[in-house]
């Protein structure tokens, strides 16, 4: 099963570490994958829930790529990193689809069949993740 920590949580949420580069790293470093917020900017490229916050640069998302999963919070940084990372975009939507064809379902949300989808959840209690290729948690530890 693909593990991924939702903004680098792995034992929770951390809003004054999440999305930022250590962060990431850490738990990339612990075996994870990782869902991230990205924005871009004139300036460049940023990670970041509600806005822009801490500044990476390309060749940080290339060394990472593998790990990544790009959640982009704003159009360019769509429009600019669906050609070469793994990507996805969605607002309120109950799912959307990877650049790379994956299912990503909301919270709450099922898949029939689960093979190629991602289950993002807080609830730790969820016994319906069974058949999903993967779990987005900022619990993702607990999943083990």
């Amino acid at each position: 099963m693909i593990l991924i920590a939702h903004r680098g949580n792995t034992k929770g949420p951390n809003p004054i570490s999440e999305n930022t580069v250590d962060y990431i790293d850490e738990a990339i470093e612990q075996g994870y994958d990782a869902e991230i917020d990205v924005w871009m900017t004139q300036k460049g490229i940023y990670l970041g829930h509600d806005y822009p916050a801490y500044l990476v640069t390309e060749t940080w998302l290339q060394s990472r790529e593998q790990s990544l999963w790009i959640h982009c919070k704003n159009i360019q940084a769509l429009s600019e990193l669906h050609r070469e990372f793994r990507v996805f975009f969605h607002n309120n939507d109950d799912y959307t689809i990877t650049s790379d064809n994956w299912i990503w379902a909301y919270p709450g949300k099922y898949v029939p069949d689960g093979s190629r989808a991602i289950a993002v959840t807080t609830n730790l209690s969820r016994k319906d993740l069974k058949n999903y290729a993967g779990i987005c948690s900022d619990y993702v530890s607990m999943w083990k």
